[in-house]
């Protein structure tokens, strides 16, 4: 009999400063939109899956509950009449409303659709986009069983303030809702729970960083590691704990946070009475040094622990493929992939595909789910499989190419756990001075900062408009314990870790030469075709954006210029400001008033649309030099460009070479 073995995986990083204010919205929409229709919806068609509720999103939601809008910097915004909003924060409410994918959560709602690709906004405008946006994010049970989420949506544009109170109270009044219905279904077995160490920390790397080079004998490492090992049991203790303080009995099993598992880890769960955990497919492959895809179709055993091991194939087919496919050919694809003998484990995110399926994922789960029931398919609460084979080694890895390489190993990941180490270890020179309330403090603060979140968006490997917000959010958290011990924190941690290396995902490089018309208008969208590019507003903090109004930087070169290009707030910014271009071929800057046309053998300038420039070549008498820009008003500088480092310009003709540093 063929038999599926679910496990969606509910977790957001925890986004709350150590002021107690969340500063990203992420887990109030999904809990509205995602949470409580995954184990409704799977309870509705018999479908037995296990749902892993970690830590951080227990807390989070909890948190809701008790402190409702005033818990979140957005919400607390958006429930704000827009005239009474500064401009940073419009332009921060309007920043997040318009972050949903278009085709599938924007188009839908026609109102969202005009709103979505204007500029600006009257109050009456951005009353209509706020209230559309929260909308969007309303899952189907809300949309099928709220009368004011139906209302609403039946009324489509106009809203009053008095709208957005009233969807606000029904969103609230949900909330308890949704830990309730996991609780109620466990209770009748119809679904299964587990959870995650507490704070969704790479286990391995907390007990032994130098564990990556097992898996990547090539990767870099930090400097002076520091075993974080109790830190790592705590992280166990308190999901648990919490675990049952919520749910009324304790767990059998754990999602190790991103599958990451090494042999210390595995004894440290059967330690705390962990039955089984899940990890990817390629970890059992490297342990049995095969990469024959059958022995992935049951449950092993290692150390009197069990260990299921994640179908790739079907899991990211649900995750990244299926979405964008017919769903009778996606149907098709995922029962294909299915053997008549043994237990497939599907394990994914419960909330972050369903955003790009039609209507949140519902036709294609249902249909999923139907097809299996119509199938004679067998689902299983993953507490109920049983190990049918043994382990003699287990590789330590991930279930990202089964190795560490997404938390370590490069310039920033490394240094984010050097500020960590070293702030274990002042931590530990004075806590005997310190109280028992002040060490609780601290330590839980170490927990939050070892979280795998913020190694995640460092480095290499995966980008966010929130870069700088996750950068700020992991710093905080370390200063805080230096204040907690009464000690000024190292200038090290009050500089940002986002740096040259973060230009990797933001920049487009120059591809060959260009000749743009420098007459501040985009003439065509040729001229700057083959340019270099600078997304600046992936580097904006949260609540600044009006202190930066240029979006974008364009630049490239011909054999006698080169060239730039600032998109932007360029109506208000072209009647007051004052450019300065840093050159390292000059000794002082060039200080040019943007509002006023300059066209000589040195200087090319003009400003109307965009802001464009031009720099002689005769000026530079180095291959490589550098640029940096400042827009200054009333003698402010307002916006250094680029963000976060200095632009390398190489003035040969090799366009194979990076033109970055």
């Amino acid at each position: 009999m063929k038999r599926i073995g679910f496990l969606w995986h509910m977790h957001q990083p925890c986004y709350q400063t150590t002021d107690g204010v969340f500063r990203m919205p992420w887990v109030f929409l999904h809990t509205i939109k995602d949470y409580f229709d995954m184990p409704y919806l799977a309870a509705q068609h018999n479908i037995k899956a296990t749902f892993n509720i970690t830590p951080t999103l227990i807390n989070q939601i909890n948190t809701y509950q008790k402190k409702k809008e005033k818990a979140d910097l957005f919400l607390g915004l958006w429930m704000k009449e827009p005239i009474y909003l500064s401009e940073d924060e419009r332009r921060f409410v309007v920043k997040i409303c318009k972050s949903p994918p278009y085709k599938t959560m924007v188009k839908p709602l026609k109102r969202f659709d005009e709103l979505y690709g204007q500029a600006s906004y009257t109050d009456s405008e951005l009353l209509d986009l706020e209230v559309v946006f929260m909308l969007a994010f309303c899952g189907n049970y809300l949309r099928e069983n709220d009368a004011v989420v139906a209302e609403l949506l039946q009324k489509g544009r106009g809203f009053s303030q008095t709208d957005k109170y009233r969807l606000m109270g029904s969103l609230l009044a949900f909330l308890p809702k949704v830990l309730n219905i996991y609780s109620d279904l466990a209770k009748q077995k119809k679904i299964g729970l587990s959870t995650t160490p507490f704070a969704h920390p790479i286990l391995p790397l907390l007990i032994d960083a130098s564990v990556a080079r097992k898996a990547d004998e090539s990767i870099e490492l930090p400097k002076n590691i520091l075993s974080l090992k109790d830190d790592a049991r705590l992280h166990v203790e308190r999901a648990i704990g919490l675990f049952e303080e919520t749910f009324g009995f304790k767990p059998k099993g754990l999602w190790p946070a991103e599958g990451a598992i090494c042999k210390d880890s595995l004894m440290m769960y059967r330690d705390f009475s962990v039955e089984w955990v899940a990890t990817d497919e390629d970890i059992l492959k490297r342990s049995l040094g095969i990469q024959d895809r059958d022995c992935i179709y049951k449950a092993y055993e290692y150390n009197g622990v069990r260990i299921f091991f994640r179908d790739r194939y079907l899991s990211d087919g649900i995750g990244f493929r299926y979405h964008s496919m017919d769903i009778d050919a996606a149907l098709s694809d995922f029962l294909s992939g299915l053997k008549s003998d043994g237990i497939a484990f599907v394990i994914l995110d419960g909330e972050n595909a369903w955003e790009y399926y039609d209507k949140n994922g519902k036709p294609f789960l249902e249909a999923l789910y139907d097809k299996i029931n119509e199938s004679g398919i067998q689902t299983v609460l993953l507490d109920d499989v049983e190990a049918l084979d043994s382990l003699d080694d287990i590789k330590p890895g991930s279930w990202i190419f089964s190795n560490f390489n997404t938390w370590i190993g490069d310039k920033q990941k490394n240094r984010a756990w050097e500020l960590l180490f070293n702030t274990k270890r002042d931590y530990l020179r004075h806590k005997d001075k310190l109280k028992e309330e002040t060490i609780k403090q601290a330590e839980s603060l170490f927990l939050r900062s070892e979280a795998s979140d913020w190694f995640w968006w460092y480095g290499k490997g995966h980008h966010s408009e929130h870069e700088a917000e996750f950068d700020s959010l992991f710093r905080e958290n370390l200063i805080e314990i230096y204040r907690l011990m009464g000690i000024q924190p190292p200038p090290a941690l009050l500089e940002p870790i986002v740096d040259e290396s973060s230009l990797d995902a933001l920049v487009v490089e120059p591809k060959n030469f260009i000749c743009p018309v420098i007459d501040g208008k985009i003439t065509s969208f040729f001229e700057w075709l083959g340019s270099g590019m600078i997304n600046e507003t992936a580097t904006f903090s949260v609540m600044d954006t009006s202190l930066k109004p240029i979006h974008k930087l364009f630049y490239g070169q011909n054999d006698e210029w080169v060239f730039f290009r600032f998109d932007g707030n360029i109506d208000w910014l072209k009647r007051v400001a004052v450019i300065k271009v840093y050159c390292s071929c000059l000794k002082k800057p060039i200080k040019l008033r943007i509002s006023k046309a300059i066209f000589n053998k040195y200087i090319q300038l003009a400003t109307y649309e965009i802001v464009e420039l031009a720099v002689s070549k005769t000026l530079m008498a180095d291959s490589e030099v550098y640029f940096r820009f400042e827009f200054e008003i009333d003698g402010r500088v307002i916006q250094i460009l680029p963000g976060l480092v200095e632009l390398k310009v190489r003035l040969d003709r090799d366009f194979s070479y990076n033109w970055f540093v």
